[in-house]
């Protein structure tokens, strides 16, 4: 694999696809290294999307006001390096999805894209799921109906063909709907995605 980006990407995934970190500034640390290390070696003519999104607004928010202020923060870093950067900010299940389809929508062969989402997530049922707003918690069939899944995203952003795709999880625990994206399940194995050539997810989580 000669491509630089292709071969962090892959590195990456080899690694477990997970950045784990104690402090907030130590995640933010390696989060902004990962970025500016994909950036720095992109191609100067491919297509550059990005969708920064940051949910405080749910019930179950730990820390409200970061979520947001972070994807603020990647936002403006990524349109600084040529990124066409759309920003969300506390969406509602049908707002979250209508975002990620436009995204879908503009990414064609040999594009750069990168997904960064700060807010909570959960699994259900052997995927895991992004949060919006006003999903429930309380079972796994309202976790699935309302979230985002992330294998469902993942697979929508190959049939593109981009040559790079960098999903950031920048998560919180939903206490109800189980454990963090990569924890394992009770008696189960930890959930990993399904990525095709050029597809990455970093996790960064508090302990």
């Amino acid at each position: 694999m000669n491509d630089p980006v292709q071969t962090k990407l892959a590195a990456a995934a080899r690694s477990g696809r997970r950045i784990c970190g104690g402090s907030g500034c130590a995640r933010w640390f390696v989060l902004l290294g990962v970025i500016a290390a994909c950036l720095a070696t992109g191609h100067a003519h491919a297509g550059r999307w990005a969708l920064a999104v940051g949910v405080d607004a749910h019930p179950q928010s730990p820390r409200p006001g970061t979520a947001r202020a972070n994807a603020t923060g990647v936002a403006v870093a990524l349109r600084t390096a040529g990124y066409q950067v759309h920003e969300l900010k506390d969406p509602d299940g049908v707002a979250l999805h209508e975002a990620l389809s436009r995204l879908v929508a503009s990414v064609a062969a040999d594009d750069e894209v990168i997904v960064y989402f700060a807010g909570l997530t959960a699994e259900a049922q052997g995927d895991a799921y992004l949060l919006a707003r006003d999903t429930p918690t309380d079972t796994g069939a309202h976790v699935r109906q309302s979230g985002q899944s992330v294998q469902a995203m993942l697979d929508a952003l190959a049939l593109g063909r981009p040559r790079t795709a960098l999903l950031i999880v920048d998560e919180s625990r939903a206490p109800l709907a189980g454990p963090k994206i990569g924890q394992p399940t009770p008696g189960g194995k930890p959930w990993t995605p399904e990525l095709e050539p050029g597809q990455a997810v970093l996790m960064a989580a508090p302990p």
